[in-house]
């Protein structure tokens, strides 16, 4: 696995492209796993930090090391000397030491004052608050279907390409954007209303993977403003193809641009959070590591990790209540 998603960086010219989060997230996971190769060094600040040259130097290095089995472990890359940070949070969502649970979700990435505020409104203050902000419901969008079985009024998910995507004014006024795609199987017309910008970003030959509902207009199926994502190698789908979760929004936060940050404030601290239970107390209980129920909560493999997800929370908010009663006695 390691080999392929190296092979596939080299490919993408070293762009720290080849997993979504960045191959520094990747490979924490990816050491964590019983060893069963050659011992692999990291760049000592991480692969996102260093140059492209250091970059392609370390990737090479590192499948050379592969191929052999036995040669010598990777020496370290040298860290770039960089002027003073202007922020404590690197471009990849890595938390800082510095940083904790308690921080301003301004300390996030992309978390402009602006978008605090909206959060705010939501009761989010803090990277704990947002990780604690759990989902009303999830749509599921797991299952995927063919072009040819859509079926109208349900809930469905469609891997296509994209044929033909242009702008066009609906209703003589509203800039929106219509695309025609498909599978094996046959086409569809698709229309974002209000969304004229994606004309441009949907290119011909473009995969998507969309999940929304069918409607009929003049005899033939549409699939209105779907939600969509693109479809590329070794990232994981967050808006479709999955159970995606449906929180609770506020005037000019969208539920893509929610989704998308909890995403990756739970990738990159999730980790950090205490678990109050010990192993035993667990085990007791069949209960899930707190991290872990989090994580589930927001987004479940399945129906089954959700409802554990949720059975943690359950026993962690009905526990601390009976602390509560005891110390009062």
């Amino acid at each position: 696995t390691l080999k392929k998603i190296l092979t596939l960086e080299r490919q993408k010219g070293y762009n720290d492209t080849a997993v979504i989060g960045g191959l520094d997230r990747f490979l924490a996971r990816w050491l964590e796993r019983p060893p069963s190769g050659p011992a692999i060094e990291l760049p000592p600040r991480g692969y996102a930090r260093v140059t492209s040259a250091q970059r392609k130097r370390w990737v090479e290095d590192t499948l050379k090391l592969l191929d052999a089995k036995s040669a010598p472990p990777v020496k370290s890359i040298p860290t770039p000397k960089r002027r003073a940070a202007t922020s404590s949070v690197s471009h990849r969502g890595e938390p800082a030491p510095a940083l904790s649970l308690a921080s301003p979700v301004t300390a996030l990435p992309r978390v402009t004052p602006a978008l605090a505020g909206k959060l705010k409104r939501l009761g989010v203050n803090t990277v704990r608050d947002l990780l604690y902000l759990f989902p009303r419901r999830h749509n599921d969008f797991a299952k995927l279907c063919k072009v040819s079985n859509l079926e109208v009024d349900a809930e469905q998910t469609v891997m296509v390409n994209v044929w033909e995507a242009r702008e066009v004014l609906l209703g003589g006024r509203h800039r929106s954007t219509e695309a025609v795609v498909g599978d094996e199987t046959g086409n569809v017309r698709v229309v974002w209303f209000n969304q004229p910008y994606l004309a441009k970003r949907f290119k011909p030959g473009t995969r998507l993977v969309l999940s929304g509902k069918v409607s009929i207009f003049k005899d033939a199926r549409v699939l209105e403003s779907p939600e969509y994502e693109l479809l590329q190698d070794g990232e994981e789908l967050v808006h479709t193809g999955r159970l995606v979760p449906v929180y609770p929004l506020t005037q000019g936060l969208t539920p893509r641009t929610l989704r998308r940050l909890v995403k990756e404030t739970l990738d990159a601290w999730a980790s950090r959070i205490q678990d109050p239970l010990t192993e035993t107390m667990r085990q007791r209980g069949g209960l899930l590591k707190l991290p872990q129920a989090i994580s589930q909560a927001h987004y479940p493999q399945d129906e089954e990790s959700k409802a554990a997800a949720r059975r943690r929370l359950a026993f962690d908010e009905l526990f601390m209540m009976q602390l509560y009663v005891f110390s009062r006695r």
